[in-house]
């Protein structure tokens, strides 16, 4: 006989694997231990655990959501070794090694007593114990000071003591169960997730089992009633003040997660649907197994239930109260990894000779590929968790005695591990206490540092405004942009005043904006920053709980409202939603605009629009009537110089650097629409930049070229209007926007557009010119009316019709209900402008209760574009809202410029009014 058929040389083989799985597992959870810094998390285990014993308890029910028991074992360890970081770590090594021989010794225990039990020791118990020892995840919360390893342990110790406690009914087991899920529940809550497996099982086996094991868990019961009291406290804090954001997370997405990290993948459907489906394939096969072998089939239907459980139940509990980490599911990691071997097992082991080696291979490659990733993560230190010992060092040596360390977060127990420096350390959250926190910065201020070392973490939770950096930006300047350390950010602010800080300053510039009866833009600050910056401080208010993400478009036009610069952002910030605001509240916005280098030192008007998601249009502004008075709100007008301006030069996107005689270079240009019909805008931007000294005013000239070289187009315009060239300095570059309307008589067809200084000319592009169809025939309306619009138009009449494009002979619409209104117009003149139409559904106190405003025929006829006698066809749809009062309302129009928002008079009838009447509309329930 072979010796390897030998049972007790098979034993020792197996043994001596076992014993080589502990040897490596042990080395590489060692080989880099003490080399990271202590994280925020170690931070808190090592500062609670510091404490006496007594203080130690009170402290964590008042400052932490975890039951004691790791905590106390850190106290008593650290009594032991120290505080270094290597020793603090080692107890999780510890508790992490436990996990080895209780995965092998529950995948034997399954198959105790069962006729291939010799042949399922290597082939599932010894794999269990090798992926639980290379486990990446694993090996990862071993190395943290931590009670993760802690409650896993002591949850597989329970599973395995169920197991054996089921099988041969002693009574030192049935107790060791019950001390051990007790254990488990005062290292951490979720423990309390197995339990639910541990009931289905019991519940398979009977009522005798089921008594034993009752008894069990009112055992657990009365040891755990002690811990209950003060665990109802912590979870009454944490959801009074809870350190997350009300949300809903996906419990699917969250389960996928779990998966992916415990078995070191990336989350993709892929993956959780192969689990899944070999979960469901290897529970109806044992299923099928309870017939044939029933004790088996229990076993390995309480391992795959003891995976599932914890999982299912964690995102579940997390899915509502939205704090997580894949850590919080550990209790489900090693009955994972052994229900994927035995469902394997299951389905391929227990069969032909082929299929079995088939099974080998798998599980080798499995074992191979952990093992790899782990000794890989043995190699390298970890850097997935903040560098708080080089963030110290750096204070240690910058930070002065007159100066201030503010950490926001208050989240002090890893810095306070390593910090030795001579400057006071202060710990603040700001959250959405207003009040509380401008208080406690105002103490801090009180002390007049000379500096304020501001050390940022999780900064978009502990301050969701930017209160903090936006007040000492205006108490002093920055001295210290940002150094980054991994997961800290760093900033340091000189100050020149030490006033109070007020949670609810006024205005220095009042506004009382209303943007569709939603937000109310109280007002604003402007914040002179370093130079290339320029801060906008801005006070928001919810006028109503809001239930979408609005944001902010900010805007720098020229004074023909050609925009300089544009800034989309969020209201506050992007981390503070407004559905998270509170209604009535004002909150703070800040806005950090970049003053390019290529700016022109001209006027500009600044214009802030509120952008809505859901609609994927501006929010109207509304007048005090309700009445939509346009999109944006003005900001106010400035005039920068070129000293203002920073260093950077934005992306040039079509670069020549075409010298001309004239001593400009043109750097480049953009050109906005390449394809547009007659009459239609073009916007034009040129990058110009001096070769020296120009002593005089330089025109450009702007031209269009056909086909057969003809100029069908020419225009002479300053480089910059309000910035002649002769004040431009050696080597500047400006930006020049230029909007140039096509003739509204321009044939279609290609055109070259050309630059010339001097009457020397460069080409710039070809655009296309799309031919327009005009009509001069006035079609059939329904109401015929007379109404001139400032001698350059007349609104010859009008039809209505239902959103399905019934007539609306008795001028009668439904609250709720959707109307055209189909207008008809006439140019009596070239119009040099750009005018918007708005139709408007007015009531008897002139309030607006259905509105639309567009260029003419749907976005597609600026007025620029008409010619006199042509008629153009212009439709509106207006949508009632369902609360309008039934009632009889006017049906206005108004011609307004697109830009100023001035309307053009009107006469109709003899009178003169800012709109033309249509008539009335009859308003049904």
């Amino acid at each position: 006989m072979p010796f390897w058929r030998d049972e007790r040389v098979r034993s020792g083989l197996i043994k001596a694997a076992v014993g080589l799985v502990i040897l490596v597992a042990f080395a590489a959870r060692l080989f880099t231990l003490g080399e990271p810094s202590l994280w925020f998390d170690e931070g808190v285990s090592v500062f609670f655990a510091s404490k006496p014993a007594p203080e130690l308890l009170t402290t964590v029910v008042r400052e932490d959501l975890h039951p004691p028991l790791y905590y106390l074992s850190l106290h008593l360890w650290m009594g032991l070794v120290g505080r270094e970081e290597f020793s603090v770590r080692f107890l999780s090594v510890l508790f992490g090694m436990l996990l080895i021989p209780l995965a092998f010794a529950t995948a034997r225990e399954v198959y105790a007593g069962a006729r291939d039990a010799h042949e399922t020791v290597p082939l599932v118990a010894l794999p269990a114990a090798a992926l639980v020892g290379f486990s990446p995840f694993l090996l990862a919360y071993s190395q943290e000071t931590r009670m993760y390893t802690l409650a896993a342990a002591l949850s597989m110790g329970a599973t395995l003591t169920l197991l054996r406690a089921t099988r041969l009914d002693r009574p030192g087991l049935w107790v060791a169960h019950g001390v051990l899920l007790t254990l488990g529940l005062h290292a951490h809550h979720f423990s309390l997730f197995i339990v639910p497996a541990y009931l289905i099982y019991v519940s398979l086996l009977g009522r005798k089992a089921m008594g034993r094991w009752l008894r069990s868990i009112a055992l657990a019961g009365a040891l755990l009633i002690p811990w209950l009291g003060l665990a109802l406290l912590q979870l009454r804090r944490v959801m009074r003040f809870p350190d997350f954001w009300p949300a809903r997370l996906n419990p699917g997405a969250i389960f996928s997660w779990i998966v992916s990290a415990f078995l070191a993948a990336n989350p993709s459907l892929h993956l959780l649907g192969l689990v899944v489906g070999l979960i469901i394939l290897g529970c109806a096969l044992v299923v099928r197994n309870l017939r044939q072998r029933p004790d088996i089939a229990k076993r390995e239907i309480l391992i795959i239930l003891a995976f599932i459980a914890p999982v299912a139940l964690t995102s579940l509990t997390v899915s509502l109260v939205p704090k997580f980490a894949a850590r919080y599911a550990i209790a489900g990691v090693v009955p994972l990894y052994i229900s994927l071997l035995i469902l394997l097992y299951t389905l391929l082991a227990r069969r032909a000779a082929l299929v079995r080696f088939l099974y080998v291979a798998l599980v080798a490659l499995a074992v191979l590929a952990s093992s790899g990733l782990a000794l890989e993560a043995a190699r390298v230190p970890r850097d997935d968790h903040e560098d708080t010992r080089s963030l110290a060092r750096y204070l240690n040596e910058h930070a002065e005695a007159e100066d201030a360390v503010v950490l926001m977060e208050n989240a002090y127990h890893a810095f306070v591990y390593y910090y030795r420096g001579p400057a006071p350390w202060h710990g603040l959250h700001i959250g959405q206490n207003f009040v509380g926190s401008t208080g406690a910065l105002n103490r801090i201020l009180a002390t007049r540092p000379r500096r304020i070392w501001l050390v940022l973490w999780h900064h978009e939770f502990a301050d969701p405004t930017d209160l903090v950096i936006t007040e000492l930006m205006r108490r002093g300047r920055l001295v210290l942009h940002k150094k980054s350390f991994r997961g800290y950010e760093l900033k340091a602010f000189e100050l020149e005043r030490y006033d109070p800080v007020e949670p609810y300053p006024t205005p220095r510039v009042p506004l009382d904006a209303n943007f569709a009866g939603l937000i109310t833009l109280r007002g604003f600050d402007v914040l002179q920053g370093e130079p290339g910056t320029r801060h906008y401080v801005l006070y928001w208010e919810a006028q109503r709980r809001l239930d979408r993400d609005y944001s902010l478009t900010l805007i720098l036009e020229d004074e023909e409202g050609n925009e300089y610069l544009r800034l989309d952002q969020a209201l506050s910030t992007p981390y503070f939603v407004p559905a998270a605001w509170p209604v009535g509240t004002p909150i703070r916005g800040r806005v950090d605009v970049e003053l390019l280098r290529d700016l022109p030192a001209i006027e500009y008007q600044v214009y802030a629009k509120v952008y809505d998601p859901v609609s994927r249009g501006n929010l109207d502004v509304l007048d005090h009537r309700g009445a939509a008075a346009g999109k944006e709100v003005f900001l106010e007008q400035m005039r920068l110089s070129k000293g203002e301006l920073g260093d950077r030069l934005p992306p040039i996107p079509n670069v020549l650097d075409r010298p001309f005689a004239a001593g400009l270079k043109l750097r480049g240009y953009r050109v906005k629409p390449a394809s547009l019909g007659p009459g239609d805008p073009l916007t034009l931007t040129l990058w110009w930049e001096t070769l020296g000294f120009v002593d005089r005013e330089v025109e450009q000239e702007i031209r269009l070229m056909d086909a057969a070289g003809r100029v069908t187009y020419q225009e002479g315009r300053p480089l910059v209007p309000g910035y002649p060239t002769s004040r431009w300095g050696a080597g500047e570059i400006n930006r020049a926007i230029q909007r140039v309307y096509l003739p509204a008589a321009l044939p279609g067809g290609r055109y070259r557009l050309q630059v010339g200084l001097d009457g020397e000319f460069e080409t710039l592009t070809t655009i296309e010119v799309e031919e327009t169809v005009r009509r001069y025939t006035v079609p059939p309306m329904e109401h015929r009316i007379e109404a001139d619009f400032g001698g350059q138009a007349e609104l010859l009449g009008f039809s209505l019709s239902t959103a399905e494009g019934h007539d609306l002979s008795a001028e009668r619409v439904r609250a709720g209900g959707t109307i055209t209104v189909t207008l008809y117009w006439r140019a009596r003149q070239p119009i040099p402008e750009s005018y918007k139409v708005t139709v408007q559904l007015l009531s008897q106190a002139l309030t607006v209760v259905a509105q639309d405003d567009s260029l003419p025929a749907r976005w597609s006829r600026p007025t620029t574009s008409w010619l006199p006698g042509e008629v153009i066809t212009d439709p509106h749809t207006l949508q009632l809202r369902p609360e309008v009062v039934p009632g009889r309302y006017t049906l206005i129009a108004a011609l307004y410029h697109e830009r100023t928002g001035e309307r053009l008079r009107v006469l109709q009838g003899g009178v003169e009014r800012d709109h033309g009447v249509l008539g009335t509309i009859e308003v049904i329930p």
